[in-house]
């Protein structure tokens, strides 16, 4: 599976501003984007980024889905692996919030998991067909920058070997 942040920087569609990352998790591409020159503010209802002294990273203590995004204060917005633990209402609403309250010429860049995904029985998760997807980002009113289906095996977080199927979006206004 790509390393999507490196991706976004390495093709130069957004080479700094303010980057708001909604599920950090690990807050590992938090710290890449800050390194490279990115202001970084990460939400997650448990943000469990060890930041070095050297690094500024506003941590917000919440669940994604009750975060109000601030108009026009991201030019880029990142949510990778973290929606699809959500309702698929919540998403909707969530990337619908992000397309609109972004920057003139930001980016936003969202993944998620499509039907052939192993964790697919999971009800407390939400997974997308193809034709699904592209009609929902067809409503966004953003530019179409860059689209990617995975399909594979590859480690989780912890190691572990799973199937994904993820669809990444990287769109621009």
């Amino acid at each position: 599976m790509i390393k999507t942040i490196k991706n976004i920087l390495w093709d130069k569609i957004i080479t700094n501003g303010e980057m708001l990352d909604l599920g950090s998790g690990s807050g590992q591409d938090a710290l890449i984007a800050s390194e490279a020159g990115f202001k970084v503010t990460v939400v997650d209802k448990n943000p469990i980024l060890d930041t070095p002294e050297n690094v500024s990273i506003n941590k917000v203590v919440s669940l994604i889905e009750d975060f109000d995004i601030e108009k026009d204060k991201y030019d880029f917005i990142y949510a990778d692996n973290s929606l699809p633990f959500l309702k698929k209402t919540d998403v909707k609403k969530i990337i619908h919030d992000a397309s609109s309250k972004l920057k003139k010429k930001g980016v936003l860049y969202f993944s998620l998991f499509g039907i052939n995904d192993a964790w697919k029985e999971n009800k407390d998760m939400n997974f997308w067909n193809r034709d699904e997807i592209n009609d929902f980002v067809s409503t966004l009113g953003l530019a179409l920058y860059k689209k990617v289906e995975e399909e594979g095996y590859a480690p989780k977080m912890n190691g572990e070997i799973k199937y994904w199927h993820i669809f990444r979006f990287t769109l621009k206004k």
